[in-house]
């Protein structure tokens, strides 16, 4: 009997390929939303780091320099709301992402469970097979010899 082969191996392949990619995808999205939160991180303390240099120098200051201050906390705030923002999006991506990821195991998944289905099929026509082939040779070897008569 010939070897098992899985006549959609070449498709169980391709839907392996698809899913690694999707998972490398997925995991370049979550290494994004990871560096955006760090970058997040930096602007909320480089703002409590100004806010508590402006309180400490608060009677030192001209209105100018406060004016200043205002403006460069201010301009902290909007980058840390655009970092929300890219979050938030990043964060929609990867539920699209995950849900790709989903399908594209269950495509694999149905494959494999058909693949192991036709090798048991093989398997079973296998035994059956050679079952078949010793009960003849059994037959064969106890079958008396008709050519000799008494």
């Amino acid at each position: 009997m010939q070897p098992f082969k899985f006549d959609l191996e070449k498709l169980l392949s391709l839907r392996k390929f698809k899913e690694e990619e999707i998972r490398v995808e997925l995991g370049k999205v979550r290494s994004t939303i990871e560096k955006a939160l760090s970058k997040k991180a930096d602007f909320q303390a480089e703002y409590e780091r100004a806010l508590m240099e402006m309180r400490d120098k608060t009677g030192q200051m001209s209105a100018h320099e406060i004016q200043q201050f205002y403006r460069y906390l201010s301009g902290l705030k909007g980058y840390m709301k655009n970092q929300d923002l890219i979050v938030s999006d990043l964060r929609n991506y990867e539920k699209e992402i995950i849900e790709k990821y989903k399908d594209a195991m269950k495509d694999r998944k149905i494959l494999e469970k058909l693949k192991e289905k036709k090798l048991d099929e093989y398997k079973y026509e296998a035994k059956k097979k050679e079952k078949k082939e010793i009960e003849n040779l059994i037959l064969m070897h106890h079958k008396p010899d008709s050519s000799f008569s008494i």
